[in-house]
């Protein structure tokens, strides 16, 4: 995740704008919000997916206070 950043701006600075630092460090900021909104978007859905195993009785307590698999009393 770090490299992507910087790998863009030193390769976009060699190679695409010709030793124009700016326009390579533009490039490197659009990659780095790039890789910013992947990394928060796949947070968002694992939380997602863990409150829906969650409502669907995937863990914690039992209905009977309960802990599944124990035979253990929560109370």
């Amino acid at each position: 995740m770090a490299l992507a950043p910087i790998g863009t701006y030193f390769s976009t600075n060699w190679y695409l704008f010709d030793g124009n630092p700016t326009y390579s460090a533009i490039a490197a900021v659009v990659v780095a919000n790039i890789v910013l909104v992947t990394y928060v978007t796949i947070a968002f859905r694992e939380d997602q997916r863990d409150q829906l195993k969650k409502s669907e009785g995937g863990g914690g307590v039992s209905e009977k206070g309960r802990i599944p698999g124990s035979g253990k009393k929560t109370d």
